[in-house]
């Protein structure tokens, strides 16, 4: 998932946890741990400063909304460069 961050200051491999709730939409709530793997600093080509962050739990009630949320889709990996 990518964060928007307007003061990015994780790097590369930082562990995190997170715990979002959403206003609207059919997933209300995320919360889990993820990995940190690839940052940009500052605002690059329109795009805004954030990360990129691998899943790697999510709890049971997130994991079932999410995949409930994607299934369907053509949903797929995705590392941009830079």
């Amino acid at each position: 998932m990518f964060l928007s961050l307007p003061e990015q200051q994780f790097k590369k491999e930082d562990p995190l946890s997170f715990h979002f709730e959403f206003a609207e939409g059919s997933l209300t709530r995320m919360v889990g741990n993820g990995v940190v793997r690839w940052t940009r600093r500052g605002a690059i080509d329109g795009l805004s400063p954030g990360c990129g962050v691998e899943f790697t739990y999510l709890d049971d009630a997130s994991r079932a909304l999410f995949v409930r949320m994607i299934a369907g889709t053509k949903a797929r990996p995705f590392i941009p460069k830079g």
